[in-house]
């Protein structure tokens, strides 16, 4: 017997706590009969679709299960709804030692039913420094099974997170895994390896798994690259926080689509196995390359054979970021770099420079080669490096004539630079005004305690100072973080 009310008019329905829970409508059933039922006002007026709705925009709180406590009706909606389950953030040190923190994942993975799952398997470093002393706790049976119903799951994976080393619950977790991974779109690899523990994965074997049966794959992000197989044609943002040049080549290489792609450069700059060849990367708009103390500078921009700038054909490439370590060992030979900024095809916008290893002058023709400029961040690496620059950016239309944005950063490894607020206040007040080149916008310098803005003596000084007022009153957002706060 299905009730529905007799007519739109309802009469009058009381708000008073004691005859809410109360209160009665004519309703007629089946057979057309007509008769009073209790009614409850909030049911008929607020959907449960719309509650869920409600409810998954909780989902980035902390307290996104607080509707399970409010009451009968809203924990009823809130385990209906399995979108609002389908995230789990996994601490295997707990699962290794917690059988209720087990069961607990089990019940959380049952009332995601068939939703898609962003799954995040991570080894809490917390425990990390426990071990030596206590001894690692081994996975046991529970945590061993529930590895096993998160790779049950695989087809439903859409992130998939998996930052552990422990080789028994890798091989757990991709036994019962499917071949096919229809709906995953981003993948981290963040596994970190250590080789003096038992058991270990070896994190210069290639993956138990392939994902080339992942049509909707395009993000990638490895901690330390590992061979693997994968949709590489189809892969628009890469990261890896370690990566040889050799497998820099054997990514840009494979990933024809890729947009993004961020590579932090391990190793000296070995030779390739091969001849270098022609990096076709026709869609790559943003592309940033850091070097750590051991890198050798010229392996990625000097005249050696396995470079890799002066062998990348990127006609879309719109942000370059180059950082060098502090220590790197001087760049004599820029020619590489220049020649890849002054591809006619390049139309760079934004371009950052980290402890970039070469002399002032060197710097200045390497940014010449880039006129389609828009966006300059520096780090710089020697103490003449902004004094050269400032001089060329102004009164010469041709030196990057599309700049609009500047960006200097001093830290500990720059050094301490001094400026001189005159040939600054000069610069600023000719590129905000000239014709022929763009207005430069915005102009920060950054870190006071390493740098010091050399004032003038006398009327130079009140001429310099009301020089950047003037453009902060026009306008301009000019930021000077001096040890005086002249310009504050």
């Amino acid at each position: 017997m299905s009730l529905r009310p007799a007519g739109p008019y309802l009469g009058h329905l009381s708000n008073r706590e004691n005859e809410y829970g109360t209160q009665h409508i004519l309703v007629q059933d089946n057979d057309g009969r007509l008769r009073h039922a209790p009614f409850a006002r909030y049911q008929q007026t607020f959907p449960a679709e719309l509650l869920a709705e409600i409810f998954l925009h909780l989902l980035d709180t902390a307290s996104f299960s607080t509707p399970c406590h409010v009451c009968h009706r809203w924990r009823e909606v809130a385990l209906s709804t399995p979108r609002l389950w389908s995230n789990l953030d996994i601490d295997l040190c707990a699962a290794r030692t917690s059988k209720s923190y087990v069961d607990f994942q089990h019940i959380w993975l049952g009332r995601a039913r068939d939703a898609p799952l962003s799954i995040s398997l991570v080894d809490d470093w917390e425990w990390a420094e426990y071990f030596p002393v206590f001894g690692k706790p081994e996975p046991d049976a529970s945590a061993i099974s529930l590895m096993q119903a998160i790779g049950r799951t695989s087809r439903r994976w859409q992130k998939i997170t998996i930052d552990f080393k422990d080789r028994i619950l890798m091989e757990a977790l991709f036994s019962t895994a499917d071949r096919d991974f229809p709906l995953l779109e981003q993948m981290s690899l963040d596994s970190v390896v250590d080789p003096t523990t038992p058991g270990a994965v070896d994190s210069n074997a290639p993956l138990p798994v392939s994902f080339v049966n992942a049509p909707k794959l395009y993000d990638i992000t490895t901690f330390k690259y590992r061979e693997m197989l994968a949709p590489w044609t189809q892969i628009t943002t890469f990261w890896s926080f370690s990566i040889s040049v050799r497998s820099v080549y054997d990514v840009l290489g494979s990933a024809t689509r890729l947009v993004y792609g961020f590579f932090i450069l391990t190793g000296d700059g070995e030779a390739l196995d091969t001849a270098p060849c022609t990096l076709e990367c026709v869609h790559l708009q943003s592309l940033s390359f850091v070097m750590l103390r051991e890198w050798d500078p010229e392996s990625i921009i000097g005249p050696k054979a396995q470079t890799i700038l002066p062998n990348l054909k990127a006609p879309a490439l719109r942000n370059l970021s180059l950082r060098f370590h502090p220590s790197s060992g001087l760049i004599h030979n820029t020619s590489p770099l220049l020649h890849f900024l002054s591809q006619s095809s390049l139309r760079l916008r934004s371009l950052e420079l980290s402890c970039f290893p070469t002399k002032p002058e060197n710097l200045y023709e390497s940014l010449k080669a880039a006129p389609s400029l828009v966006h300059l961040e520096l780090f710089p690496f020697r103490f003449g490096d902004l004094d050269l620059l400032f001089k060329q950016l102004t009164g010469d239309t041709r030196f990057l004539p599309k700049l609009e944005s500047i960006r200097i950063y001093f830290t500990s490894n720059t050094g301490r630079h001094a400026v001189n607020e005159s040939d600054l206040a000069r610069m600023l007040s000719w590129r905000w005004a000239a014709a022929g080149v763009a207005q430069l916008h915005c102009f920060h310098m950054h870190k006071s305690e390493y740098l010091s803005l050399v004032e003038s003596s006398g009327l130079e000084h009140e001429e310099a100072s009301s020089v950047f007022q003037r453009l902060r009153d026009d306008g301009m957002d000019l930021r000077l973080e001096t040890q005086d706060s002249v310009s504050e």
